[in-house]
């Protein structure tokens, strides 16, 4: 699980943890930021190709219509996709400053954070071993009551990123069958 850390007063760890909640606050507060950015530039992309798209006839959507389409949806999916990149990286950082904040707090006998780690990494038999029988008692009532949530902050971005991807291919694909269409038919 982890490695042994050297021993510190409780003074100097108290402060680490203090330091460590704030990181982990920062990465959290960046990470929404990051998403607010991305998706309102690739929105305002979407607004310029449906202005595009509304001011034509589906007759006259041609190669120039598609070209628009297509350059527009492959910036979308390219932001998407580093959205997804900036995402991964963020909650690398988040799970080495939770980790460090498990360690401490398990130091210090705090235990509420410790049980909330446990519930997430429910199957994983060392987190579990290391419990006392006490705490292994309260945390299977818990258990019962209260599962974790399936979407939490990363998921949530990684499926925002996905459908944006998902909804650019989709339009990007549904212009060229309007543009084949009307090249062949016109």
């Amino acid at each position: 699980m982890t490695q042994q850390q050297p021993t510190r007063s409780p003074l100097v760890l108290r402060a680490e943890f203090v330091q460590c909640a704030e990181d982990s606050r920062t990465v959290v507060h960046a990470a929404w930021q990051v998403v607010y950015i991305f998706l309102s530039a690739i929105l305002l992309g979407l607004a310029l190709v449906a202005a595009q798209l509304i001011s034509r006839d589906t007759e006259q959507h041609d190669w120039l219509t598609f070209g628009l389409v297509l350059a527009v949806g492959i910036v979308g999916v390219l932001m998407a996709l580093g959205l997804i990149l900036i995402q991964r990286r963020q909650h690398w950082l988040a799970a080495i400053t939770y980790e460090r904040m498990r360690w401490i707090e398990r130091e210090l006998g705090m235990r509420k954070n410790i049980y909330i780690d446990m519930l997430d990494h429910w199957c994983d038999k060392e987190r579990w071993n290391s419990l006392s029988p006490d705490d292994q008692e309260f945390l299977l009532g818990l258990h019962k009551v209260h599962r974790r949530p399936m979407f939490y902050g990363g998921t949530v971005i990684q499926w925002v990123a996905g459908l944006t991807i998902f909804g650019w291919l989709g339009l990007v694909l549904a212009e060229l069958g309007i543009a084949v269409w009307n090249q062949a038919h016109g």
